[in-house]
């Protein structure tokens, strides 16, 4: 059965050293119930960064771990998570007592991978969540977390984003927040529960509504991880928490409709365009376009293969009722109880349905998608190297119900794989626990499917975690069925999923090397080549990015799967970088071959898309990419001179250095883009190379010249230094609108021309 449904193996316990806890009256505990995980991301370094927060009553220590596939059988090392600043944070030496010291808590944050592959963490529970309130028990309960943290997986350490020596942190507090990568490498904030309000300093903490949630979006900054409220025109939604984004490649983020709580009613689909550099932009209200069911609580989405056809995958998912089939938000009291027992949920044929958002219509459509095998209530969707998605895990009710209660929920362990081909799903392997609330799950670079932890109410541990049952803080059952009284197991082991592509016969492909201009390397630039060599190569059918995962909530903002054209010539197989920064975020990705018997290589190699650096910071072309891309070559008498000048203006520090780095900050913002554009397309190249290359460096040359500037001299008198430098910002603000009037017209013309000769040497043929 394997061979068509692919196996799902039980790796059995997390392996992980007794944790040291200590409650608030000084008791140090050693915690013997192991790593559960709430939090899955896969690094650059091949390894996954594992961990969950104290997750509300469990009081778990907040720590990370990293797994390395390539010796499951290791004991996982942790990581302390970072350091909160105590006198930044609350004014109060007593931060987090209940654990031994200022660490910050990741419960419920979300996160993405920067341009730079570190992991950067927005949101989570406040570190004054085990303060004591006025009757010296503790606040158990979480606030929005403002700080912005960082977790680099080459020195698998974690800090604190700052600008210079001031820490940095976002406007709002933010608890269940979603965080989305953008084209330029900033990064979008979205969402999340305020941070309460608070007094400063020490002293009791009233028990306030802290369901409120942030309703302004920012934008973290892609250096230095600075958040910025955005400026809005017109009204902002308000988007349930840990809303789905997805980055379409048309620039723009959508809102999928997948939430983790229904506070609110979910808006109509929504979009957002923020352009390279800007603070400034409005949510568009696409009014009446949303899915057959848009109240998708705990359902999955994620942007299918190939990431080319901006189509968002939405599947399960459904409102959570009250007792006795009553809808409520979930801010609301229930009309005769007061409080908010939800015990259902509002469909069951929602947690079944998949519908497909188009992104790049004129405007935004949903389709249907195919009918699920299961319910899929907080169940994952991962994409696959062969461009296929395995849908698994989830239940087909309330999440906290066992099977034995009145309205009871059965975990889904049928997995399903959907192809987007076809629009359809074929049954697969069984899980071998339930994977309910709280787990998460990652591609692998072997191509396996990692998952871990899920909230069971159906199994029970007990008798292992050596707490007091009278201990302050801890309940005596910490951890047991939720029909025999206190909370859902929360599971503690993994599983591993191998698809079918490990059972059908044949040979997997391998990656000897990847080269660039002849170089092994790992970096690659927008636009660029690189030569892929395979032993296999003559048998590979497609070349593939995907951006790796980092899961949480069934909500993943970073998978993505982008193909890639190739030619293949003996063991060598070249393909080129997208041009288009929105198709694939800056950062790392693995880099997959899958040949013609749908096997993928068989293990994944990780490279780096970023943009080209600016002038003199080793992009081995000094800079002037425009002019470079128009002429074909950077070894042309115009790139020469323009660099030549440019280097002997850098030498006056006092008016020719400055006038050179606004230049660069300006030309930088937009000519990586155009050149990449220019380099494939014949007709702007030979527009801007006849209608502003050319005449430019004429006009700048003769400039120069009339003004002294003499070959591989430096400029040194000021009047002639400060006459070319006006000359030259004048010229180039006066005609900048004729010069694109005239690149339009001659680009124009050029795509007749070609069109022209195309059409004749078809003739011709």
């Amino acid at each position: 059965m394997t061979a068509t449904h692919g196996k799902w193996t039980d790796k059995g316990k997390i392996k992980i050293a007794d944790e040291p806890i200590i409650d608030g009256r000084g008791h140090t505990i050693i915690d013997k119930r192991g790593l559960f995980v709430i939090h899955s991301v896969l690094l650059h370094t091949g390894k996954v960064l594992w961990f969950c927060g104290h997750v509300e009553e469990s009081h778990y220590a907040l720590k990370s771990y990293l797994f390395d596939y390539k010796n499951p059988a290791a004991q996982l090392v942790s990581q302390d998570f970072p350091l909160h600043n105590p006198a930044l944070a609350r004014g109060t030496t007593e931060l987090h007592t209940i654990h031994g010291g200022p660490h910050a808590d990741l419960f419920c944050c979300h996160f993405v991978h920067s341009a730079d592959g570190k992991v950067v963490v927005v949101g989570g529970s406040d570190p004054d969540y085990h303060i004591p309130i006025a009757d010296g028990t503790p606040s158990h309960g979480s606030v929005g977390e403002r700080y912005i943290y960082l977790f680099d997986p080459d020195t698998e350490t974690w800090e604190v984003a700052q600008t210079g020596t001031r820490l940095n942190r976002l406007a709002f507090g933010r608890w269940y927040p979603t965080a989305v990568m953008l084209g330029d490498g900033r990064i979008l904030v979205v969402s999340g529960r305020r941070e309460s309000s608070f007094p400063r300093g020490a002293g009791p903490r009233p028990v306030t509504n802290r369901r409120g949630i942030a309703i302004n979006s920012e934008v973290l900054d892609a250096n230095d991880y600075s958040a910025t409220t955005l400026t809005v025109a017109a009204p902002t939604p308000t988007f349930p928490l840990y809303p789905g984004l997805h980055l379409s490649p048309n620039g723009k983020v959508f809102y999928s409709h997948t939430t983790w709580g229904l506070e609110i009613d979910p808006p109509d689909t929504q979009s957002l365009e923020l352009t390279p550099g800007s603070t400034a932009a409005d949510w568009t209200d696409h009014a009446g376009v949303r899915p057959s069911q848009p109240r998708r609580e705990e359902g999955m989405s994620l942007l299918l293969p190939p990431a080319q056809d901006g189509k968002v995958l939405l599947f399960g998912g459904s409102a959570a009722n009250a007792a006795g089939g009553v809808r409520l938000l979930q801010a609301e009291p229930h009309p005769v109880t007061g409080s908010v027992p939800f015990d259902s949920i509002e469909n069951t044929t929602d947690s079944k349905t998949s519908e497909i958002l188009n992104t790049l219509g004129a405007t935004p459509s949903w389709t249907a998608g195919p009918t699920l095998k299961q319910g899929r209530i907080n169940g994952h969707g991962v994409i696959l190297p062969n461009g296929k998605v395995l849908i698994f895990g989830g239940h087909d009710n309330y999440k906290w119900n066992s099977k034995t209660d009145s309205s009871p929920t059965n975990p889904s362990l049928e997995s399903e794989l959907f192809d987007p081909a076809t629009n359809t799903t074929n049954a697969m392997a069984s899980l071998n626990h339930p994977r309910m609330y709280h787990s998460a799950a990652v591609l692998l670079p072997d191509g396996t499917i990692l998952v871990a932890g899920g909230a069971d109410p159906n199994d029970t541990e007990m008798g292992v975690h050596g707490l007091p049952p009278d201990d302050f803080g801890f309940p005596a059952n910490w951890e047991g069925p939720r029909f025999g009284g206190g909370m859902a197991y929360n599971r503690k082991d993994y599983e591993i999923y191998q698809p079918t592509y490990f059972f059908t016969s044949g040979t997997a492909p391998e990656i000897d090397s990847i080269k660039k201009n002849g170089a092994e390397t790992s970096l690659i630039h927008y636009g660029e080549s690189l030569v892929i060599t395979s032993q296999q190569a003559a048998s590979v059918d497609k070349v593939s990015l995907i951006r790796p995962g980092a899961a949480t909530h069934h909500t993943d903002s970073e998978q993505r799967y982008v193909d890639l054209d190739k030619t293949i010539n003996g063991n060598d197989i070249t393909v080129t970088m997208p041009i288009n920064n929105n198709l694939a975020p800056p950062g790392y990705y693995m880099l997959w071959i899958l040949s013609s018997n749908g096997k993928p290589c068989k293990e994944a190699k990780f490279i780096k898309l970023a943009e080209p650096p600016p002038a003199g910071v080793g992009c081995g072309c000094d800079g002037c990419l425009v002019v470079s891309a128009a002429m074909g070559s950077q070894d042309v008498k115009e790139v020469f001179f323009l660099r030549s000048l440019r280097d002997q203006l850098s030498e006056h520090r006092s008016l020719g250095l400055p006038f050179i780095k606004i230049v660069n900050r300006l030309y930088y913002s937009v000519s990586p883009q155009i050149s990449r554009i220019m380099k494939h397309n014949q007709a702007l190249r030979y527009a801007m190379r006849k209608t502003l290359v050319l005449p430019a460096y004429r006009i700048i040359q003769r400039t120069a010249i009339a003004l002294g500037y003499q070959e591989g001299k430096p400029i040194k008198n000021v009047k002639t230094l400060t006459l070319m430098l006006s000359t030259q910002g004048i010229i180039g603000i006066g005609l900048l609108p004729i010069i694109c009037l005239g690149v339009g017209a001659q680009w124009l013309k050029e795509l007749f021309f070609l069109k022209e000769d195309n059409q004749r040497e078809s003739n011709d043929e």
